[in-house]
């Protein structure tokens, strides 16, 4: 007959079999997760590296004086735009913001010609 000490190892040695068995998979888990972050972590870098190069593109000075030239139509600025600060109306009043909010443009440059603030009015592109 095997004695009590003898079955106790075999029963200790099967204990530790098994949770060496466990920890081997609990640990290949851990390095499956671990190399998935680090492809996530190459492909993002990956991506921030194409950002900045299409970041660096969008702000090229070139491509950027050549969009204004063609699509925003600037010129200089010509002397007569110049003004000194005491040469400008006053902000709008109340009342102006009112006919604003009522009639839109139009009823904000009739009640600037009632108060003498208007004396020209020239239609801007936008």
């Amino acid at each position: 007959m095997i004695r009590l000490g003898t079955l106790l190892w075999i029963g200790l040695v099967a204990l530790a079999g098994f949770g060496l068995f466990q920890l081997k998979y609990r640990v290949q888990g851990q390095e499956q997760e671990l190399a998935h972050l680090f492809r996530q972590i190459q492909n993002d870098r990956d991506q921030i590296q194409v950002l900045r190069a299409e970041w660096a593109h969008l702000n090229d000075p070139h491509r950027l004086a050549d969009l204004a030239r063609r699509y925003l139509d600037l010129a200089p600025v010509a002397g007569v735009q110049l003004v000194r600060l005491d040469a400008l109306p006053p902000r709008p009043t109340p009342m102006v913001e009112e006919a604003a909010g009522q009639g839109g443009d139009a009823a904000v440059v009739s009640l600037l010609a009632e108060l003498g603030g208007v004396t020209f009015v020239a239609k801007v592109k936008p």
